[in-house]
This record gives structure tokens, C-alpha cells and sequence, in this order.
């Protein structure tokens, strides 16, 4: 509806976004693609309004679909010229929610709202950006091994980890409060948006797909994950190496099936480190086995020894890259 205003909430929670759109059908499908992935319609106007004192408000960004020729050019081209935040333009005319092509369109228009709400939390960030990530991919006794190597790793190492651990969902909030208690990195569970910061652990939900986007950012999928485990380790390695090649890596510890062994042969292909946990210190060890069966994984280690040479070679980077002869993580 023309000129609603609906309650904000903070840009690093609900990215709040301002429609301007050329008709009211517009206005509808713009807005309930924002709402339907989780976003806040700060306000909404028609391009007649555009001249309107009004057309001011506190929003994160702007989403414009209007005919750059019709007769409010003029007026919505001085708009845009005192718009002091992102503006994301719309593509070709708005389907219909019945029309084949609904569908791709709402998912492109996700995509763009994802990587803005990412970059703006990019610069709202009061910790820097991880430049190295790992994945800790665990099942059948993960908890404790994954504690254990988090409270042996010194601290500020600058390094950010993704902890994929199969479990219940209601376990989720209960696993991220006690994962590393004792240790320099404390973990959190994944929240949409939310930039993955250096030194902390960021629990992988078991219900939504989370992916790592390019800019260092999460996003949550209204949708479950594909395949037999939740959350799919698998899916997560083969995400992370993509993103961030060299600066990442795996370390599968104990746990029953063979989630991992498909990410590791990724992150491997890709430039990064894959490790395991030494099979005869795991609950159950399927799962380091089916890693160390692709003939990909860099180093086997106890929880303990594990910490002992991330810290090395984390240090040994430092070095050379402070040398200037540093050039990515081998």
C-alpha cells in the first residue's frame, strides 16, 4: 500500500529497505519478495511521489523499479541524486506471482538483497574480517573433540571457524554456548547477514541451508539441507573452498558416516588444507576414515595435536607474509 510505513528494526539484524516503484502491482510483488526472505519494508512509494518531502526515511537501502523515461525523470533523477545509500535497480518488468518466471526473478532479487545486506554489515563491523576460514565437520562424539582443539588453540590467531556438527536442531543454541567455553573463541550460531569475523565459531544450523558468500558473509536458506545429514558437512567444505581457496580449510574429527570425504577432495582441488582427527583417538571413526580413504588429507592429529599445528603453520604464515613471500595457506 502507497506510503505504509512498517517498524524498522536494526540494519545488522533485518536489512530495512525503501520501495519505489512505478505502479502498485510493482509495489506489491517488490514487497512481498522483501518480506518473504526475511527482510523490513521501511516504507514504499510510487514514482509520482517522488517529489513528495516525505520520500526521506531511515532506511539501509533502496529498491527502485521505474521507467527512467517517463515523466518524473527528471524529479526521480535529482532523488537519486541525494540518496546517500546502496540503490538497487530493478531488471525488465515484475512477472506476476503465477507467471514460469516468478520464480527466478524473486531468487535473483534475493541474491542482490543477500550480498547488500552482507556488504553493509561488512562496514558496520566492529572486528575484522577473518582472512583465513576452517571447517570443523564432526559427528558421534564431535562436542568434546571439537572443545577439546578449540581450548588448545592460543589465542588471536586471526582465524574464523564453521563448525558443521550433526545434531538435533532444537541443540543448536545449546551446542553453540558450550562449544569452546574454556578457549579464546567463542562461538555463535549462524545468523543471516552476519559477517564472519576473525577468532570466533560460527555454528552451522541444522534446519536452514547457511551459505558463504564471496564478500565473507552468511546467508540462511529458507530450505533444508539436501542429502542424509544435517547439516551437510559436504556441502559446507565445498562452499567454504570455493570462497576462499588457499585461506581456508577442513578438519574432519570424530563421527559416524562419511560426510566430509567429498568437501575434503573440494577443498584439497581448490588450494586448501584438509586434516583429520587420528582415527584411534575418535568415539567412532568413520568418519576420519572415509576423509583419509580420498588420499587428500595434509595431516592427522588428536584434538590436541591438531591445535598444536594449525598454531604452527598459522605463525609460520605469519612470517612469511611479513617477509612479503607469503602468497596464500601452503
Amino acid at each position: 500500500m502507497d506510503g505504509v510505513t512498517e517498524p524498522a528494526s536494526h540494519p545488522s539484524q533485518r536489512l530495512r529497505i525503501g520501495i519505489l516503484a512505478d505502479t502498485s502491482l510493482q509495489q506489491h510483488a517488490l514487497r512481498s519478495v522483501v518480506l518473504e526472505f526475511g527482510y523490513t519494508v521501511a516504507v514504499s512509494h510510487l514514482v509520482a511521489q517522488v517529489a513528495e518531502p516525505q520520500l526521506v526515511a531511515a532506511v539501509d537501502a533502496w529498491i527502485v523499479h521505474a521507467d527512467l523515461a517517463n515523466a518524473q525523470a527528471q524529479e526521480l533523477d535529482n532523488w537519486l541524486g541525494n540518496i546517500a545509500v546502496p540503490v538497487i535497480f530493478g531488471e525488465g518488468p515484475v512477472p506476476p506471482p503465477t507467471a514460469q518466471d516468478y520464480a527466478g526473478w524473486a531468487r535473483r532479487l534475493r541474491g542482490k538483497l543477500q550480498q547488500l545486506a552482507g556488504a553493509i554489515n561488512l562496514e558496520q563491523r566492529a572486528a575484522p574480517a577473518a582472512e583465513q576460514l576452517w571447517v570443523l565437520a564432526a559427528s558421534t562424539g564431535g562436542p568434546k573433540a571439537v572443545d577439546t582443539f578449540l581450548c588448545a588453540l592460543p589465542a588471536g590467531m586471526g582465524i574464523s571457524f564453521i563448525y558443521v556438527q550433526h545434531i538435533g536442531a532444537e541443540f543448536d543454541r545449546t551446542l553453540a554456548q558450550v562449544t569452546g567455553r574454556g578457549s579464546h573463541y567463542p562461538a555463535r550460531v549462524a545468523a543471516h547477514g552476519e559477517v564472519i569475523v576473525e577468532n570466533t565459531v560460527v555454528v552451522v544450523a541444522t534446519d536452514k541451508v547457511v551459505e558463504i558468500l564471496d564478500n565473507g558473509t552468511l546467508a540462511l536458506l529458507d530450505e533444508p539441507w539436501p542429502g542424509p545429514y544435517q547439516p551437510s558437512a559436504d556441502q559446507v567444505i565445498a562452499n567454504v573452498a570455493r570462497a576462499c581457496g588457499e585461506r581456508s580449510g577442513v578438519i574432519v574429527f570424530t563421527g559416524m558416516g562419511d560426510d566430509g570425504a567429498v568437501g575434503v577432495r573440494l577443498m584439497h582441488q581448490q588450494g586448501g588444507r584438509a586434516w583429520v582427527q587420528a582415527p584411534q583417538t575418535c568415539t567412532v571413526a568413520s568418519m576420519p576414515d572415509a576423509a583419509l580413504a580420498t588420499g587428500c588429507v595434509d595431516y592427522v592429529g588428536s584434538p590436541e595435536a591438531l591445535a598444536l599445528q594449525l598454531a604452527s603453520v598459522t605463525q609460520a604464515a605469519v612470517t612469511l607474509k611479513s617477509s612479503g613471500v607469503y602468497s596464500g595457506n601452503r
